[in-house]
Formats: C-alpha cells, structure tokens, sequence
C-alpha cells in the first residue's frame, strides 16, 4: 500500500516474521545428561523461539508416547531460549517424544521432536 505524506511517497508492508520454535536438546536436571529422566524428575530444554503461554493448554511441552500425550504443566523456568520443565509423578516409564507447541499470529507453531526415555523414580 503507497501512501503520500509532505509530498514523500512510501510503501508500508505489514511484515511479521514467525519464528517457529526449535529443540536442541533436552536434559535430565539432577544428571546433566540425556540419561536418566525419571518421573517426578526436571527435563532441562535448550533451543530457540520455545517460549509459551503457560496457562494455555495449546501451548507448552507435551510429551507424546505410543498411546496418549501428555501435557506438562508444571515448570521452574520459561524463556525464549530455555524450559525446565517437572515431569508428573505419574508418568508412566517408556519412550516419548518432546516437543514444544508456542503461539505465534495467532497459529499454533509446533517444534521439532526429541526422543527421551523416562525410567520409574528410585
């Protein structure tokens, strides 16, 4: 759309740049490692663009096994960059997948998936 403004003209754009958020890693909090997630434990997430409305049950980390997804609702830590993030105490132990889901424009923007193995609390 031009427009004339003290004999200038411009073009304005209504430009929004969508940053779709990015996994790189996820770590169990008490081991620094990939091993040893444990239900009722802390999974540290490092990435980009992953910060989320954490009172929206669109939005946040979900970790999804073979037969249901689970919501994680209780967090430590939420920035652009980084989630800590307490998985409940009643996961069951087996493999998932972590992703992030985020609300950019008013469209859900879903991650890429991580997998991570939980094991039953000692």
């Amino acid at each position: 759309m031009s427009k004339v403004k003290e004999g200038l003209q411009y073009k304005t754009e209504r430009l929004q740049k969508i940053c779709v958020p990015y996994i790189n890693y996820a770590l169990s909090a008490e081991t620094k490692s990939q091993e040893g997630l444990v239900t009722g434990g802390c999974v540290q997430i490092r990435g980009q663009f992953i910060k989320a409305e954490l009172d929206d049950k669109e939005q946040g980390v979900f970790l999804s096994g073979a037969k249901k997804t689970y919501w994680l609702s209780r967090y430590t830590r939420c920035t652009r960059c980084s989630i800590d993030a307490l998985l409940p105490d009643d996961l069951p132990p087996g493999k998932y997948w972590i992703h992030v889901c985020t609300k950019r424009a008013d469209a859900l923007c879903t991650s890429n998936s991580i997998p991570v193995t939980v094991e039953a609390a000692p």
